[in-house]
């Protein structure tokens, strides 16, 4: 399982920082300040963070349905519809909509999250309008031939029964449903093989025209263009793959409570020799003002070579090969975790030095949150080179904060933090309670079987 916080790598900007620079205030110097700024079309919401310095353009449009919102009858839908609008749309196939993506020389495509679907694309910025046109035309007009839904569900039934083959996707997914038993966070994006067999082209039909609506979407843009061209753009777009905005309705997205966090142990059998397991607890959501105390402490406990819990279990104890941790977050829940790799017959032991690192905060040092910040802060700044993640980062903090967080408030923010605060939140892991998640071909604890798909 990877860590809730991916490191980018940067050219220009790797070439200005000196190596022991982790200063907030030079680092947002270099980076500059953000030019992002909200509008408002219709229902829709734009975010625009125009960059001259820019070659590039990025752009996505998301709809606000992720697999959380799902019915539990139609779970997967969202991320079939995703796949099916690049199949065709209106009287072109899937490999003449491939064919023009491919003759404007960028990148396209779409990811479909338990709370979002994002359609997106990256060009050079003299491409806006062609690159605007087609990601509107794949969003809102999809043909949905009969042929290629066949031929889809072929394809995500194998994504599925390959998924079923990996420990470490049995294993996230099997935590998911464990941590969230019953809560719509605990279903997988991708359906099952009952659901994704369900769907036919009036359903598909029926769930894109009532849930890919304007009154749905959040519209971001980062690189190098003018706000005004693309917002005649957008208005263009939108009447030609849509049409009246001030037709589209109100949006009524289906309530979700927050989601009860279970304690409990599961083991999956799987022929591996290996054990793959997460040892996790109750996290933050996105929005939390803790998110990024979390975040700091997921470094200095199991962020790189030089974390503590790699250092006593690899380095020391020679219990694992592979050892990590993560905060994931959504909007309304976030869980915290240690994910790591050992024979069967070191697991328990491999828990216990876990819990000894947990129980001996005070050896988290000013020097080990020095090189967290550093980790943090440079990561950060090399990332935001990219006029992608820019258009990412800007969606993300509106979506889960209701405004846009400067690259400068983050970085403040995150060398604002006090080693005492990253004790006190590394004192509270002495006293949670934990899930266990184990995939492997033994069960040495001896713990609750979730399923059996040994071959």
């Amino acid at each position: 399982m990877s860590s809730f916080l991916k490191l980018g790598k940067g050219t220009n900007l790797k070439r200005k920082i000196g190596k022991n620079m982790s200063n907030s205030e030079e680092l947002a110097r270099l980076i500059g300040e953000t030019k992002a700024e909200l509008f408002h079309l219709g229902p829709i919401t734009l975010i625009f963070e125009p960059l001259s310095d820019f070659y590039s353009l990025s752009m996505a449009l998301v709809f606000l349905n992720g697999a959380i919102y799902e019915p539990e009858e139609l779970m997967g839908i969202t991320h079939f519809v995703e796949h099916m609008a690049f199949k065709g749309t209106g009287d072109k196939d899937y490999l003449q909509l491939s064919k023009e993506m491919d003759l404007l020389g960028g990148n396209f495509n779409a990811f479909t999250t338990k709370e979002f679907v994002a359609f997106y694309g990256k060009v050079i910025y003299s491409n806006i309008s062609k690159a605007l046109d087609l990601l509107f035309e794949i969003a809102f007009s999809p043909s949905f031939p009969q042929e290629e839904i066949e031929k889809e569900k072929r394809v995500i039934l194998e994504e599925i029964a390959l998924a079923m083959d990996q420990p470490e996707e049995l294993l996230v997914d099997m935590y998911y449903k464990t941590v969230y038993d019953g809560h719509p966070l605990s279903y997988p994006v991708i359906g099952t093989e009952e659901t994704v067999m369900s769907f036919d082209r009036e359903k598909l039909i029926e769930y894109h025209k009532a849930n890919f609506t304007p009154s749905n979407l959040i519209i971001s843009l980062g690189g190098r263009f003018s706000s005004d061209e693309a917002i005649n753009l957008i208005e263009k777009y939108i009447r030609r793959y849509y049409g009246d905005i001030s037709k589209a309705g109100r949006y009524e997205r289906r309530d979700i409570e927050k989601p009860r966090f279970y304690y409990e142990s599961r083991y999956r059998r799987h022929s591996v020799k290996e054990a793959y397991v997460i040892y996790g607890t109750e996290g933050v959501p996105q929005g939390s003002p803790d998110r990024f105390k979390w975040l700091l402490l997921d470094m200095i406990l199991g962020g790189g070579s030089s974390s503590k819990l790699f250092i006593e279990l690899r380095e020391k104890r020679g219990l694992v090969y592979t050892i990590g941790t993560f905060h994931q977050s959504f909007s309304m829940a976030g869980t915290f975790g240690v994910s790591f790799v050992t024979n069967p017959k070191n697991l328990e032991e491999a828990i216990d030095a876990i819990k000894y690192v947990f129980a001996h905060p005070e050896r988290i040092s000013q020097e080990d949150l020095e090189i967290a910040k550093a980790q943090l802060l440079i990561g950060l700044a090399l990332n935001y080179e990219s006029s992608f993640t820019r258009t990412f980062s800007n969606l993300k903090s509106y979506l889960y904060l209701g405004r846009l967080q400067s690259p400068s408030e983050i970085m403040r923010e995150i060398e604002g933090i006090s080693l005492s605060e990253v004790r006190d939140l590394a004192y509270s892991l002495k006293e949670r309670e934990y899930s266990l998640a184990v995939v492997s071909s033994e069960n040495p604890l001896g713990l609750p079987e979730f399923g059996d798909i040994s071959s």
